[in-house]
């Protein structure tokens, strides 16, 4: 059995994200509940600290959270983005999209130089 994932408003314009946002608990269903915990919020963040695991399903979920934001004419951003999205969405390209702080970049001071 998928586990659940839950929204919890907390407030100034915050909601909590707790549980997993994975191929396994995305579905139509948990993208009804979403819409309905996150709509006529205006401007929201959308603290993930509680996702325990995510996916590029998961990742498809955020896009489509910022798109509703987008249509509605607020903001939408994400804190505490657990590093499994972070690398999914560097790689995918879309961390712009987001409003995401893609991957630390690599110091170039501890890289070798490449002749």
């Amino acid at each position: 059995m998928a586990s659940e994932v839950s929204f919890t408003a907390q407030g100034d314009g915050q909601v909590r994200v707790d549980g997993r946002l994975t191929f396994e608990t995305v579905d139509a269903r948990l993208l009804e509940r979403s819409r309905k915990s996150l709509q006529g919020q205006g401007n929201l963040v959308v603290d993930l600290a509680g996702v325990q695991e995510g996916d590029s399903a998961g990742l498809a979920l955020l896009i489509e959270w910022r798109c509703w934001a987008h249509q509605a004419g607020g903001q939408l951003e994400f804190a505490n983005v657990p590093s499994s999205l972070l690398g999914i969405a560097d790689i995918s390209d879309v961390s712009a999209l987001l409003g995401l702080v893609p991957a630390q970049a690599t110091d170039s001071a501890t890289s070798p130089a490449i002749d």
